[in-house]
């Protein structure tokens, strides 16, 4: 499957070639080395949204929006960091780096995010500001409501993290 998928990423473009690349070493590098360093694999499978979200630009066009590329990362990683958040709460640590995460650690890394989702909506132009900008007020208020009412947090567990 690996393979097809390769010689056809050569025979349509260059482009899907490398994106095909890509996943293939970075797959390789996660499966073993990077998930057993704590924190850095919820920013890891923030790479893997992003660089999705950016292929699908560069098979229909050109892309210039490397703000809107690093929103979706930081956004990305922070619901990973939600579901380490989860783990945490309902004791379902399964992998090893994840004894080593903190809740009190992770809101500050969401704090932190938040602040570099507003200030990227503030650098950039246009509708990708906006677009943003719509990211920073729901990923703040998705986190807000997680921290602090028990139903969303069921809700949220439930349906988007699969309890």
């Amino acid at each position: 499957l690996i393979a097809f998928g390769l010689v056809s990423a050569f025979f349509i473009s260059n482009l899907l070639l490398y994106f095909e690349l890509f996943f293939l070493i970075y797959n390789l590098l996660y499966t073993l080395f990077l998930k057993k360093i704590p924190y850095l694999g919820s920013f890891i499978g923030g790479i893997t949204h992003a660089t999705r979200f950016l292929m699908g630009f560069y098979l229909f066009g050109n892309f210039n929006k490397y703000y809107l590329f690093f929103a979706i990362f930081i956004a990305s990683s922070g619901f990973h960091f939600t579901k380490r958040f989860k783990e945490i709460d309902y004791n379902e640590i399964t992998r090893h780096p994840n004894h080593y995460h903190k809740k009190d650690k992770i809101k500050i890394i969401w704090i932190f995010l938040i602040i570099l989702l507003f200030i990227l909506s503030i650098l950039s132009k246009d509708f990708e500001s906006i677009f943003i900008l719509t990211l920073s007020i729901l990923f703040s208020l998705t986190i807000i409501f997680y921290i602090h009412n028990q139903k969303i947090r069921y809700i949220y567990d439930k349906y988007f993290l699969k309890l």
